[in-house]
């Protein structure tokens, strides 16, 4: 049920417990939920916890921090945070990005984070997608990385890391330097880009074998989206859904229509397996996946991952069949 996180001797749970708005837990007031929900997943063996410092507008740091707090558990589990720049604030890249991470490491209580992941895209230029920014944004003079590796000196930070959307070719560029030793990019049924060749009429974002790519120059892979928003679970959209500029309301509708295709593959064959089940066990039989995060609104949720992270890997041509949708 784990993976070793590079060559450290930290061991990261293949179901991570993601803190995003999309599963609404974290980042609304539930404290005594949220305290059932994150000691169940810590019973379970989940040490990994992925929040952002933009999930609810802080409220998912901060009720991530109380309940671990409350649970006297910080100790037992691993802590990745984000920082997303916005348009406004790319004119000073080294304020703002140590901001947001001081910001982090006080909304959550802590001293360090395990794992701090540029929440930006990575493109061409500024502003080809919602909040991108370019690899000289990342990598060049006074760019977020210098600064993140001041973050590191200092012992607030102590690995880096990076979200993998944006354009596959400046994602390999950002990558090459060496200094990032993760990834976490949409990767799902709904579009299994990030690590299986997607057909020329395929009409949503083409990941590029990302996460091949990135497994190959040894980072730690981690998926996200892993039910598609809820729509591969055939789940009413969430609020989130109906106001976010990333993962709009028009891609969940088009990503139901390719549940409905997969529910069709998995009818036909041998294996008698229910959505969530098939959804889970799809991404981590994928050799190129180390870890799921997945959003938890019910302890039996928790149950129901790890009972797929337990399973047995897909068979081979069966996992093919179900990407191909």
């Amino acid at each position: 049920m784990y993976r070793s996180f590079g060559s450290t001797d930290i061991q990261i749970s293949r179901i991570a417990f993601g803190c995003g708005p999309l599963a609404e837990m974290m980042t609304e007031t539930k404290r005594s939920q949220q305290r059932e929900i994150v000691a169940a997943a810590i019973d379970a063996g989940i040490n990994w916890f992925d929040t952002a410092r933009t999930y609810g507008n802080g409220a998912s740091e901060e009720n991530l921090g109380g309940t671990l707090r409350d649970l006297k558990a910080l100790d037992r589990v691993h802590l990745a945070s984000k920082v997303r720049l916005m348009p406004n604030e790319s004119e000073d890249i080294a304020f703002y990005t140590r901001k947001s991470v001081e910001t982090s490491l006080k909304v959550l209580g802590v001293d360090s984070l395990t794992l701090l992941q540029i929440h930006n895209a990575i493109t061409q230029r500024r502003g080809d997608v919602a909040t991108s920014l370019t690899v000289e944004d990342v990598l060049g003079p006074e760019g977020m990385l210098e600064t993140l590796r001041e973050l590191q000196q200092e012992g607030k930070v102590h690995h880096l890391g990076l979200t993998g959307t944006g354009n596959p070719k400046s994602l390999k560029a950002v990558i090459d330097s060496g200094a990032f030793e993760s990834i976490q990019v949409p990767y799902s049924l709904a579009n299994p880009s990030a690590a299986f060749y997607v057909s020329d009429d395929f009409v949503e974002f083409d990941h590029g074998q990302i996460l091949n790519y990135a497994k190959k120059k040894k980072l730690f892979t981690f998926a996200i989206r892993v039910f598609a928003g809820g729509a591969l679970l055939n789940r009413a959209p969430s609020t989130y859904t109906y106001k976010t500029q990333f993962f709009p309301l028009e891609l969940y509708k088009r990503d139901v229509q390719r549940a409905a295709r997969v529910t069709e593959i998995v009818a036909e064959s041998d294996h008698a397996l229910e959505m969530p089940q098939t959804a889970i066990r799809a991404v981590l039989s994928t050799p190129a996946l180390d870890s799921a995060i997945i959003g938890f609104g019910d302890p039996s949720h928790i149950e129901n991952a790890v009972h797929a992270c337990n399973a047995e890997p897909l068979d081979t041509h069966f996992l093919e069949r179900l990407m191909s949708v």
